[in-house]
């Protein structure tokens, strides 16, 4: 008896193609640099045009060295590079995301296998290498345009000085965040826009944004008044709903979902807690989570038909 063998990833169980998906974030992922250029400047613009140049560039380039036909296969590296800019902070120099780009697209995504083959988020990889190599120096980068609740929200969530927090100002006021985050509502409104068109899982954001709340509800001393700020937090928000969901790096069942979104909300809560690595927090515990994904995968997705049986000629 001959078996028909599938891999667990990645499977999409929507009527949409990958291409309308990836086109999708990307119309999406633009927004968000936009809103971001109106509130930081417009030299994010040139930041994200560079990033998409470099990312297109390397994917070619790879293609030359290991002597494959030289092609775009999708939008896959154009999202990986505006997602790196929606990571970026306004400050950010514009060679960064050229050294960024390659480590996303030639360590991280093409000598994977390329496209759906790589282990963890390129973006968040790329980001959390620039930050290591960089060090100290990339925090200022974050450094915001302005005052008030923008220029301490780790210091303060980490000190426990939860006074003067309003949920409505969080929710409709620019903040102190990477470019993508800069306005809560404009990243819940894009986050909407994906649901509507299918393009990502509403549940692991909002199990993994759940675990992250009580996570920190639990650190606090169980203090109901931290809840609004770390719930309101724009880049957990951001990555919960944008990078968490990839379907390449994320599990292909509810419970590999809930353990996937458990790990990364408890480990998130730690992180932005503790301040450990300021508006990256949230990356590192994507990562983290997305390492286990090929685990989850493995032992919790259902066996293919067949699996175990001898083959009978």
């Amino acid at each position: 008896m001959r078996m028909l063998k599938a891999g667990p990833l990645p499977f999409i169980k929507k009527n949409n193609s990958a291409g309308f998906m990836l086109y999708m974030m990307v119309i999406v992922l633009i927004g968000l640099i936009t809103v971001g250029a109106i509130y930081l400047g417009t030299n994010i613009f040139l930041l994200a045009l560079i990033s998409v140049a470099s990312a297109l560039f390397f994917e070619l380039f790879y293609s030359f060295v290991v002597n494959e036909k030289l092609k775009i296969e999708n939008a896959s590296s154009v999202v990986t590079a505006l997602m790196f800019v929606c990571l970026c902070g306004a400050k950010t120099p514009l060679y960064v995301p050229i050294i960024a780009m390659f480590f996303a697209i030639v360590v991280v995504k093409m000598m994977f296998g390329g496209y759906a083959n790589n282990i963890v988020n390129p973006a968040g990889a790329s980001a959390i290498i620039v930050s290591a190599i960089f060090g100290a120096g990339s925090s200022a980068w974050q450094t915001a345009i302005g005052s008030g609740y923008a220029s301490e929200v780790g210091v303060r969530l980490e000190s426990g000085n939860y006074v003067g927090f309003n949920p409505l100002e969080l929710l409709l006021k620019r903040v102190s965040a990477p470019v993508g985050a800069v306005l809560l509502v404009a990243v819940l409104v894009g986050f909407v826009l994906l649901v509507i068109f299918g393009v990502v899982k509403i549940r692991v954001p909002i199990m993994a944004i759940g675990f992250y709340v009580l996570t920190a509800f639990c650190l606090t001393g169980f203090d109901i008044v931290a809840v609004p700020p770390f719930l309101m937090n724009n880049i957990v928000i951001f990555v919960a709903c944008f990078m968490l969901v990839d379907f390449t790096t994320s599990p292909n069942c509810l419970l590999g979902d809930i353990i996937y979104s458990l790990i990364f909300g408890v480990l998130c809560g730690v992180f932005v807690k503790m301040n450990l690595m300021g508006d990256l927090s949230a990356v590192y515990a994507l990562v983290i989570a997305n390492l286990f994904t090929p685990l989850l995968d493995r032992v919790i997705y259902p066996k293919y038909f067949g699996k175990g049986v001898q083959d009978e000629q």
